[in-house]
């Protein structure tokens, strides 16, 4: 059977609302059907939101994007001046709420945010996130590897989560096998299972015991293949890093290591603002760098005095 996919141009705000029932506005892009036999198999939304919203985001894990199911960063850090955008997949099992508005999706999706704020299709929980970019600056996360049909209210296709598991597992930077030991190893494996087992429990009701069981299983097996096939090399160990992963990780920081860096990246809530920390080693300085990132913007007539 041949899919056929077709994008609809939105470009317009939407108000979702969040867990916490609060509204988050992004800018909606595109709208994409892929569909097989005239019937929706999927459909992705597209949008931008400022970077201050995207803290929001990652830090409620908003759009399913909890921090044990994604990549880390590729090319850099994202900038503050800049729009991020996002493709989120919709669940399959709120897919037949567009059947009867193929013809006619932009009008209706507008028309919902309008008429309809507290419909399902306009909740961010009723989307997985699979790509987060600023240009060539981004990541994956574990929904872009996962085929829509996988999971649905009540069943687990073991076979295709498996697949996409060895598939992210692979080519995640999550963890990097080459720098950190066997403990370190684990732990991240253990929050990956938690944070997905977390995630069938709250979402999927009609799914049993049994089926969940199998599947954190297979995901519990698939990384510590992983592991097992890649064995941290001893020459390649820096002096310091590893230090610095045992550290925040014994200390229970949610962190994030940049893609070829020696650089941890985590964030840090104050009491006006959240803060983008950055703790980085310079090995061959021997020396341990950790800074942080205020995301608000000084005014000009202010710089010279902050300089100061």
């Amino acid at each position: 059977m041949t899919n056929h996919t077709e994008t609809h141009q939105l470009q317009t705000n939407l108000t979702l609302q969040t867990p916490h029932k609060s509204p988050l506005t992004i800018h909606a892009l595109t709208i994409t059907l892929t569909k097989q036999n005239e019937t929706i198999i999927s459909t992705n939304l597209t949008f931008q939101i400022p970077t201050e919203i995207y803290q929001i985001i990652d830090t409620q894990s908003l759009f399913n994007l909890k921090p044990e199911l994604r990549e880390t960063l590729t090319a850099g850090l994202f900038k503050t001046e800049s729009n991020i955008e996002i493709t989120a997949i919709l669940k399959p099992d709120f897919l037949p709420h567009l059947t009867s508005q193929i013809t006619n999706l932009p009008t209706y999706i507008k028309n919902l945010n309008q008429q309809q704020p507290n419909h399902p299709l306009l909740s961010t929980e009723n989307w997985l996130a699979l790509q987060v970019k600023q240009e060539e600056i981004g990541y994956r996360t574990f929904w872009d590897y996962l085929p829509p049909s996988t999971i649905t209210a009540d069943n687990i296709d073991g076979e295709k989560l498996n697949h996409a598991l060895i598939n992210f597992c692979q080519d995640s930077t999550l963890i990097n096998l080459e720098t950190i030991g066997n403990q370190t190893i684990a732990d991240a494996i253990g929050e990956i299972i938690q944070g997905f087992e977390e995630w069938i429990d709250t979402t999927l009701d009609n799914i049993s015991g049994e089926a969940i069981g199998e599947a954190i299983e297979s995901i519990a097996k698939t990384w510590w293949q992983l592991a097992d096939a890649n064995p941290p090399p001893k020459e390649n160990l820096t002096q310091i890093f590893p230090k610095i992963l045992e550290f925040f990780t014994s200390d229970d920081w949610d962190f994030r290591k940049i893609q070829g860096a020696t650089i941890l990246e985590m964030a840090f809530i104050g009491k006006n603002a959240q803060f983008t920390c950055h703790a980085e080693t310079l090995e061959e300085k021997s020396q341990f760098v950790f800074y942080s990132i205020c995301p608000i913007a000084v005014p000009k007539p202010k710089l010279r005095a902050l300089a100061e």
